[in-house]
């Protein structure tokens, strides 16, 4: 995974670099945020809980998980909550890299970033799963867009965002229930680490 790791530090260092053209705060200004497609870029590093319990809703298996997140950049530091929904019947709709061949499925994610000044960005994304059986590690990557926010995202009304991210499994899968085929998962957690990219557009 050492491709990974490069990655993963070029990533930080454009971060850092962009954070420090911000005010001392480690915000962006309303004023500079009210002009409008203003460029989001961001390190992530958090934690997941996978839930592979599979619960039909509306004719189709699904999947909840949830990711709790760190973020570090432009528009600023912020904690993310991910709503995950894997859509089980469905089969990746792009190509997983070469270290990851596996496609696990869909999920469709709602995102909120809640900054420290308590302005909240919201964001609906569609991720591809993808996975290593080797090790468990899995990659992910996703296109969505903005949808709304509170306070200094008030005005923001869509804009083109990219996530992707790499996750390592950190703890053992809870034990099998009773009668559970080998396969069967329930809960476990994952450390993830990856990168925001998109645009505010705003009214």
């Amino acid at each position: 995974m050492k491709t990974i790791s490069k990655q993963l530090a070029a990533l930080i260092a454009a971060a850092i670099i962009s954070s420090a053209l911000m005010p001392v705060t480690g915000e962006a200004s309303d004023s500079k945020d009210r002009k409008g497609h203003n460029k989001v870029s961001m390190i992530v590093s958090g934690t997941l809980l996978i839930n592979d319990v599979l619960q039909p809703i509306a004719g189709e298996n699904f999947a909840a998980s949830l990711l709790r997140q760190k973020a570090f950049g432009r528009p600023g530091r912020a904690d993310i909550d991910v709503y995950v929904l894997v859509r089980g019947d469905s089969g990746p709709e792009a190509i997983c890299p070469q270290d990851f061949p596996v496609g696990l499925g869909i999920s469709d994610d709602a995102w909120v970033f809640t900054f420290k000044d308590l302005s909240q960005l919201y964001a609906r994304v569609e991720t591809t799963v993808c996975l290593d059986p080797q090790n468990g590690e899995q990659f992910v990557s996703g296109v969505g867009e903005w949808t709304g926010g509170t306070r200094r995202f008030w005005n923001v009304v869509g804009g083109p965002m990219k996530q992707e991210a790499y996750a390592s499994p950190q703890s053992p899968i809870d034990p099998l229930p009773p009668g559970s085929p080998p396969d069967f998962r329930t809960l476990q957690f994952y450390s993830t680490n990856g990168f925001i990219r998109g645009t505010l557009e705003r009214e």
